[in-house]
């Protein structure tokens, strides 16, 4: 129990602690004396997306008593582990052999009983490899074979897959760009694809836009219609019509959640988005606008900005979907004061060099024509380098990868269009 006391405790007296705990797969059931107090403040995260002040838990625990320990919590977290995984197998492995007392080859039973020790710990090394598991890894490239190489959700767009592979559980990916370069219409463009072309729920988290915009842009890259018309509400009976119809026809697909709520203005970091995907379960989120979330700890600045970046790794690693964000580099002006346009390297990141070590890969982007824009490779762990350009025509409801001689020669515009 005292194992179960501490935690508690340090959750409550330390919210930022929370990602540690879940990170290394604690569930309530681990909880034997305290699982009602341990579901009370999951759900009161859920609920509320942050942890409850010693005030709140105190109301509903009155004669609770706060321990102290200066061990570190996952030191308490892996003593707990311990502990269930040896009430589990003395407790379950005692009632499993009993129904099999009859096994008549000992070695089987042997094996047996050692296959159920170890599903029975549920501890994090189930994630771990071992290279004597061949059939799973024969398993695994018949999987890429299928796929042709791809192994995550598909972004759409042919120069990005081939090269990271689609979007992976567990990876944290980045688009970055200067100010009103078209970052947003990107991220929209690839959660429009995971959505439609996977099937899949999918949960966007927008810092910088109305959620209604955000539907808006989602409903235009399904019907394709003059974008213009559209917002003003004049499509016309006709266009008007088909939009209906088509709008109908969503029911059929997987849910696509947008959230943009005022309290996104009131301090909301990464337990925030970790609350809304404990609630919706998508198979992938994307977050406009990561660079504006707050720090959990409290942090301003890059170094904020860096603790934002590494809980969305850790989220995304510990919920196994894959989180792709838009932010901007530090740099934002050419050496003559003038707004960047040239394609992004790793010194304009500057002091965001420190989202690169979390990033699983980075993908620059820029406009270079009014409805052009062209999107390379900054950073990636895996693949090769990639560089394309993508045309969006939004009277035209044009959307289409360019290369070789469709290629478009810059324009050197300021009059282009914004995020």
């Amino acid at each position: 129990m005292l194992s179960e006391d501490i935690i508690i405790s340090k959750i409550i007296e330390e919210p930022n602690i929370w990602f540690t705990v879940i990170d290394r797969g604690v569930k309530a059931d681990f909880f034997p004396e305290r699982k009602n107090q341990f579901l009370f403040i999951q759900k009161f995260y859920s609920d509320y997306g942050n942890i409850p002040s010693k005030e709140v838990f105190l109301e509903n625990y009155p004669v609770w008593e706060f321990k102290k320990s200066e061990e570190k919590i996952e030191y308490w977290v892996d003593k707990l582990r311990k502990d269930k995984s040896f009430l589990i197998q003395s407790n379950g492995i005692e009632s499993w052999l009993e129904e099999r007392k009859n096994e008549s080859d000992p070695d089987k039973l042997a094996k047996k009983i050692i296959k159920l020790a170890t599903d029975l710990m549920n501890t994090s090394l189930a994630r771990d490899i071992s290279l004597k598991d061949i059939e799973s890894e024969k398993k695994f490239y018949k999987e890429k074979k299928t796929n042709e190489g791809l192994q995550g959700l598909q972004t759409g767009l042919i120069h990005i897959d081939n090269q990271i592979r689609g979007l992976m559980s567990g990876d944290l990916g980045v688009i970055m760009g200067p100010p009103e370069n078209f970052k947003t219409w990107l991220l929209n463009l690839i959660s429009y694809n995971v959505w439609v072309g996977a099937d899949v729920p999918c949960l966007f988290i927008s810092k910088e836009m109305e959620d209604v915009a955000i539907r808006d842009r989602m409903s235009w890259f399904d019907f394709r219609f003059p974008l213009n018309a559209f917002e003003r509400g004049v499509l016309g009976p006709e266009l008007e019509r088909r939009y209906f119809k088509a709008l109908d026809k969503r029911e059929e697909r997987q849910d696509f959640i947008i959230s943009a709520e005022e309290e996104m203005d009131q301090g909301a970091g990464v337990t925030f988005i970790s609350a809304k995907i404990d609630r919706y379960k998508p198979k992938a989120c994307f977050i406009d606008g990561a660079y504006l979330l707050s720090d959990d700890r409290g942090h301003e600045g890059w170094e904020g900005t860096k603790h934002v970046f590494r809980d969305l790794k850790r989220l995304a690693r510990a919920r196994q979907i894959p989180i792709l964000v838009t932010t901007q580099p530090q740099r934002l002006k050419d050496s003559k004061g003038e707004p960047l346009r040239r394609k992004l390297i790793m010194e304009d990141v500057g002091s965001a060099y420190t989202i690169s070590q979390d990033a699983d890969y980075m993908i620059g982007v820029r406009q270079i024509a009014p409805d052009v824009i062209q999107v390379y490779k900054i950073k990636c762990r895996r693949g090769n380098s990639f560089d394309f350009q993508l045309q969006i025509n939004f009277e035209e409801g044009i959307v289409r990868e360019l290369g070789g001689e469709e290629i478009i020669e810059e324009e050197n515009s300021n009059e282009l269009l914004f995020d």
